[in-house]
Formats: C-alpha cells, structure tokens, sequence
C-alpha cells in the first residue's frame, strides 16, 4: 500500500509548483476547460480502481491512500502513489464535509489526467461519472 507520508511530502511540493504553474500557464492560454469552480479540499480518503482502460497492463494496489487537492461540481483532483491511466473509472472513498463526524461519501470518477508530482508521487484528475441507466 501506498505511504501516506510521501503523499504528504509530494501534497506540499505540488501545491506550491505544479498546480500553481499549470493553472497559470492554462489560464494566460485561454485553455481552462473547467465548466465550474475548483475549490480547494484538503483530507485524506481511500481509491479503488473498479475499472481499467483496456489495453494496460500494470499492477495497482487494490486500494490506495489519497490526498484530496481540490474538488467541483465536476470532479476532483488528488495525489496518490499509483500511476493511472485516462478512462480508468475509480471509486473513491472520503470524509463527509458536513457533520464533522466519521461519515464517509463514496464517489465514482473517471481519470481524465495523471502526471507525475514528484517521487513516487501523482497528480490525479478525475470527472465524476454520470447517474448509471
């Protein structure tokens, strides 16, 4: 299983380097896709990839530590040891923000973008997954 402390680490570098950059560098492009606001989200939580884009094959720890970095309307954003891949579909399991409580919430999520945000660390993009039919 992942380690939480190396997350911890790669948390403070990408928040002060990369996340930074790359929404500045988008922003000065023209380039933000974003439909609806980011806001910062900081808590630990737990994924689990329950899909695999076809055509890799790479071994991922059944569950893995998170460490959330943003959320929206749309998605969210996060660090994790494990390199995924775009289209692999994740539960992932987090705190509840109302309540103050051990309440947890289980979202299902899409990878859109993983790049690395340091040693043995990534930077993870997700878009929730539409109601099931």
């Amino acid at each position: 299983m992942g380690d939480i402390s190396a997350l911890r680490r790669a948390l403070e570098y990408a928040s002060t380097k990369v996340v930074s950059r790359e929404a500045g560098r988008r922003a000065a492009a023209g380039e933000e896709r974003r439909q609806s606001p980011r806001y910062p989200y900081s808590a630990e939580g737990t994924a689990t990839v329950v899909g695999r884009r076809t055509g890799f094959a790479f071994d991922v720890e059944p569950n893995f530590p998170v460490i959330m970095l943003n959320l929206s309307r749309g998605g969210l954003g996060f660090l994790a040891n494990e390199e995924l891949r775009a289209g692999d579909t994740l539960e992932v399991l987090l705190p509840a923000v109302e309540g103050g409580g051990k309440a947890t919430k289980r979202l299902t999520a899409t990878v859109v973008r993983c790049k690395r945000a340091g040693l043995n660390a990534f930077e993870i993009g997700c878009q929730f997954a539409g109601p099931k039919k």
